[in-house]
């Protein structure tokens, strides 16, 4: 891996799950897990687990995984349920995207923080940041685009059902994304 790293990790037979939101992508949306290279360059190898949601609020789980890296990258696809609405289902399907490190987690959400991270976070690390830093320097950059003000949490650490204060902001910047007339 790039400098501060501290290399590149194999991955056996393990078990990870989290959760898909937008609002959360309802049952039976699409989830991929990517393996990436044991170079340590977050090139995808071809290699791919697949699963799908399966609670109400974008729960997925995918065993077994054996990998040349710990770095991934996911990404979840389907209809979403509005957190505000009556007529809850998004009238159209939605991507999201996330790059996960797995050497020292059992789970790694998915989610609007780790979608609009994403792409900088592969340009950090392909410049020379650690992964660390480089998730970290996304996190902040993406929050002060919107304003925030708070320490950058991992976004795949967040969940719109949960209490913390990155949580809620997940949860309001999910809303504030989702205006609709």
């Amino acid at each position: 891996g790039a400098s501060g790293d501290a290399g590149v990790i194999t991955i056996t037979d393990k078990q990870i799950a989290g959760v898909a939101q937008k609002g959360p992508l309802v049952k039976g949306s699409n989830v991929v897990l990517r393996e990436t290279s044991a170079e340590g360059n977050l090139i995808p190898t071809g290699k791919e687990y697949y699963t799908t949601i399966t609670g109400d609020k974008g729960e997925f789980a995918i065993d077994s995984i054996n990998l040349e890296s710990q770095y991934v990258l996911l990404s979840a696809e389907g209809y979403y349920t509005h957190e505000y609405d009556d007529n809850p289902l998004s009238e159209c399907q939605m991507r999201l995207d996330a790059v996960s490190d797995l050497a020292n987690r059992n789970t790694s959400n998915i989610n609007l923080l780790t979608h609009f991270e994403y792409k900088r976070v592969l340009n950090l690390f392909k410049s020379g940041k650690s992964f660390a830093e480089a998730k970290k320097q996304a996190m902040t950059e993406v929050f002060a685009a919107f304003g925030v003000d708070m320490e950058a949490p991992l976004a795949e650490d967040l969940n719109i059902f949960n209490t913390t204060e990155g949580d809620r902001t997940l949860y309001n910047l999910s809303l504030f994304v989702d205006t609709r007339e």
